[in-house]
């Protein structure tokens, strides 16, 4: 899954976290990558709903999360975050079976 979005006027966002706690409740850890604007939402803070706040802090647990340059934000640091490059996300993408963006 790639986050693209700030998420917070944005409900999509909020949607793709929520597929993301299912499919790790089914044993299926997604790849979450955060570049452009999508980068805010890791930021403490920028999730004001509890609920969606879980959904990222769960998917940070359980399987990490990526970022593309992610020195462009102070990441919050509650939250496992690997930096990737462009080429990286590419590599990631072929091994893929499906790939989301919101």
């Amino acid at each position: 899954m790639v986050v693209f979005s700030r998420g917070v006027e944005d409900s999509r966002v909020e949607e793709g976290l929520r597929l993301v706690a299912a499919m790790l409740g089914m044993d299926q850890p997604p790849a979450v990558v955060f570049m452009d604007e999508g980068l805010g939402i890791l930021t403490e803070g920028a999730l004001e709903d509890p609920l969606t706040r879980e959904y990222l802090t769960t998917a940070s647990d359980m399987a990490g999360l990526y970022a593309i340059d992610a020195t462009s934000v102070e990441v919050d640091p509650g939250l496992d975050v690997t930096p990737l490059t462009i080429d990286e996300l590419a590599k990631m993408m072929e091994e893929c079976k499906a790939v989301v963006a919101y």
